[in-house]
């Protein structure tokens, strides 16, 4: 008489879903996170780059509704050897931390001068460290799946 040997393994082919979920959630999160990577140091480079300052002023504040009611934003006008640039800055908020009128330190690149960017405006930087956060929290929910589907 043959008997069935039990199995003491974890994982088995009839739960290959399980298998698929956690190899895709390793492959998006390395691929997010090589993306934030690569655009965080795109972002640094260009901050970098961005050595002469200027007097910069509020043209206009962007409006941005949401269930809360209204932020602002506000966008900068400067002038580099007589050409005007325009610079949006990513504060967004409520209620308005500038108005028009007011006046900004602009760092800028000095061959390039449409390249600025404000000192204290953090908010690209802190959306893709967020994003790289969450990848690596991603990544390492799958390997713990992939560890415990893992036969033995």
């Amino acid at each position: 008489m043959i008997e069935a040997a039990e199995s003491t393994s974890t994982g088995t082919w009839h739960e290959t879903p399980v298998l698929i979920a956690s190899l895709v959630m390793i492959v998006v999160a390395l691929i997010v996170l090589g993306v934030c990577l690569r655009l965080m140091r795109k972002a640094s480079d260009s901050r970098r780059r961005c050595t002469a300052e200027t007097t910069g002023t509020v043209s206009e504040l962007r409006e941005r509704h949401d269930d809360d009611g209204t932020l602002w934003s506000p966008v900068f006008s400067y002038t580099v050897g007589g050409s005007e640039y325009e610079l949006k800055s990513g504060i967004w908020s409520r209620p308005s931390k500038f108005h028009v009128g007011d006046e900004a330190t602009v760092l800028y690149d000095p061959f390039e001068p449409s390249h600025a960017y404000m000192r204290k405006d953090h908010s690209r930087m802190i959306v893709l460290v967020a994003f790289a956060a969450a990848s690596v929290v991603d990544f390492i929910a799958g390997v713990v799946m992939l560890a415990l589907w893992m036969p033995r």
